[in-house]
């Protein structure tokens, strides 16, 4: 896990935003968030596509374990304090339910062990937990998970990224009754 963390330190995210990004955030939105967060957040993305597409989303918070994007999420303007470098034992400071949805793209894919982030993203939801991830091992610091047995449902959607050549579904957690 420590080389995983060690080769994430250093890399700086992408700033494009592809057909999988919409997807995951008119998934998010569709939960009626106010406050969000997104583990693993790179260069705010996301984060900042949820804050321009909704009036409701009041507070938009994520961490990653890159200090550099870090420092471009700030500069795509993200509030300072909002995005914060961290790894998954930021987690643990987090009260129960603090956020409406927590979310990830692209980061349990690269961790070995994933339960404990789970659990805790669940811990710290109020309303869901979406996980835009692949199954896919097309490089060094890939890593499977059966998100199924975690409790995650799949949707109806993939996207194959011409980048990597892996194939990404939308996993969702919710603890609202449909």
């Amino acid at each position: 896990m420590e080389a995983v963390k060690e080769y994430y330190r250093t890399y700086e995210a992408s700033g494009e935003f592809v057909e999988l990004h919409h997807v995951l955030t008119d998934t998010i939105l569709g939960f009626h968030p106010s406050q969000v967060f997104e583990f693993g957040c790179g260069v705010g993305k996301n984060l900042l596509a949820l804050l321009r597409q909704s009036d409701k989303v009041n507070e938009a918070v994520g961490i990653d374990i890159s200090p550099k994007n870090i420092e471009k999420a700030v500069d795509n303007g993200m509030k300072k304090g909002h995005v914060l470098v961290g790894d998954e034992s930021f987690l643990n400071g987090f009260s129960f339910q603090r956020f409406d949805v927590s979310f990830t793209c692209s980061v349990l894919d690269h961790i070995p062990e994933i339960e404990k982030i789970v659990n805790n993203l669940k811990r710290i939801s109020k309303k869901a937990v979406i996980l835009a991830e692949t199954n896919d091992i097309p490089g060094k610091y890939y890593f499977p998970h059966d998100y199924e047995s975690l409790g995650f449902r799949k949707l109806n959607y993939k996207y194959a990224s011409p980048q990597d050549k892996s194939t990404y579904f939308i996993w969702i957690y919710s603890k609202i009754t449909e």
